[in-house]
């Protein structure tokens, strides 16, 4: 390889890596509007999962209820229906 070519090969060399570098810079600039996007997605993660929290209890509570409505009931419809 003589000097011409060694120059040609290196010219070339470097253009990739300067189009890489901005390349990489682009993508870099978009990295704040990424951070606040996850930033949201969590704190909409964190209140869908509260809510879920509140929902459980309330259908365990729904289901408590409905257990003792249906214990109490069940002798009275066996004592009308004779069970």
């Amino acid at each position: 390889m003589d000097t011409s070519d060694f120059m040609l090969s290196l010219s070339e060399r470097i253009a990739r890596i300067d189009e890489r570098t901005k390349q990489i810079q682009d993508d870099l600039k978009g990295l704040p509007d990424l951070r606040e996007r996850i930033t949201a997605v969590e704190q909409r993660s964190k209140s869908n999962t509260h809510r879920l929290d509140g929902l459980y209890k309330e259908a365990v509570l729904l289901a408590t209820v409905a257990s003792i409505i249906v214990n109490i009931l069940t002798p009275f419809a066996k004592a009308i229906f004779g069970g």
